[in-house]
């Protein structure tokens, strides 16, 4: 049981800090992420559409505001789950 709990706390704490990663990534570095990416090989010059700038922005964020949702009500749930065992 101490065993599985241990695996659960941690898989829950890598999906919250791989969540804030993504929520990081999207806010802070979308915009460089798309026009690095939407550069064509040997350009001097070239645009990058809103749409693609939009899509490296929220995709991530989204992302990460599922992942830090699903961490914390695993977390919750499992709390709930060990408090009960406990008083039982």
């Amino acid at each position: 049981m101490e065993i599985k709990l241990k695996t659960l706390f941690s898989t829950i704490g890598a999906m919250f800090i791989v969540g804030i990663g993504s929520l990081f990534l999207g806010v802070a570095k979308g915009y460089d992420i798309a026009i690095f990416l939407s550069r064509p090989s040997g350009a001097s010059s070239w645009t990058t559409s809103q749409e693609l700038i939009n899509a490296f922005t929220y995709i991530p964020i989204g992302i990460g505001c599922l992942l830090v949702a699903i961490a914390s009500i695993l977390l919750i749930i499992t709390l709930i789950k060990v408090i009960d065992i406990k008083i039982k």
